[in-house]
């Protein structure tokens, strides 16, 4: 087998598990990672992008939206500036011209869903973790039952802030 045919048969060496089968999930040694389904928020397109931008801005690490912050001289003083990233919801006309004929078409409209979904996997991954009990650290991590600082509390806590609809 040629290296790149690994592509072609991804599905021997990932597997994916959504929360109606944890169950399932294998009891051994492994690397996991959460990725935010993406469903259609509303019929405004703006609410995908917005959707989209708020996962990605997610970081697990510091718990919330990236930021950075510098101390500059200005105006002969000492003065703290503060950046974080904020969603870009302009759509080109095309696009809205496109997506009303898509809400107008159930089978369009189902398919695009699909795709919105299946496109979860190509966004970042909202937490990687290696584990000793695959299963077991799923279920701790569904259940938000380590402490107040699990990552489930802490997106949970994020993802209500920002009024994100992929709840389960």
């Amino acid at each position: 087998m040629a290296l790149a045919d690994v592509w072609k048969d991804l599905g021997k060496y990932i597997e994916v598990y959504i929360h109606q089968d944890f169950d399932t999930v294998p009891e051994h040694p492994g690397v996991y990672a959460w990725f935010y389904p993406i469903k259609l928020p509303s019929m405004d397109i703006n609410d995908v992008a917005i959707e989209m931008t708020s996962v990605q801005n997610y970081d697990a690490k510091i718990k919330g939206e990236p930021s950075s912050s510098a101390v500059m001289d200005f105006n002969w003083t000492k003065t703290k500036i503060t950046v974080t990233s904020t969603p870009d919801v302009s759509m080109n006309i095309n696009a809205d011209r496109g997506w009303e004929h898509v809400k107008k078409s159930p089978q369009l409209l189902s398919e695009f869903k699909k795709i919105l979904l299946v496109s979860s996997i190509l966004m970042p991954p909202l937490y990687i973790g290696k584990t000793k009990n695959l299963r077991q650290r799923c279920a701790q991590h569904q259940n938000g039952n380590l402490d107040i600082n699990s990552f489930n509390s802490r997106f949970s806590k994020y993802a209500k802030e920002k009024n994100l609809v992929a709840k389960d």
